[in-house]
């Protein structure tokens, strides 16, 4: 968790490499960064991405469902019945 009201900077380190092999070239400026802040929730997280794309025809059975948020879920639990 950062702290609050903190500057953050990036560092890159030497020998990143994508996963086609090229190398990460950074020229350090201006380094990157931001500072945090407290920050009350207003609106509910949306959906920002799935896999299988909307609409998506021919979908193999087993295809693993991936759906991405805008914001962290909290962990469900099922209410007892």
């Amino acid at each position: 968790m950062l702290a609050v009201g903190r500057a953050h900077y990036l560092v890159f380190l030497s020998g990143l490499h994508d996963v086609y092999g090229n190398s990460f070239v950074y020229n350090g400026s201006p380094q990157p960064g931001f500072t945090t802040a407290y920050s009350t929730a207003t609106t509910g997280p949306s959906v920002i991405g799935t896999n299988p794309t909307n609409g998506a025809t021919a979908v193999p059975t087993n295809t693993t469902l991936i759906v991405g948020f805008s914001a962290p879920l909290a962990r469900f639990t099922q209410p007892a019945a």
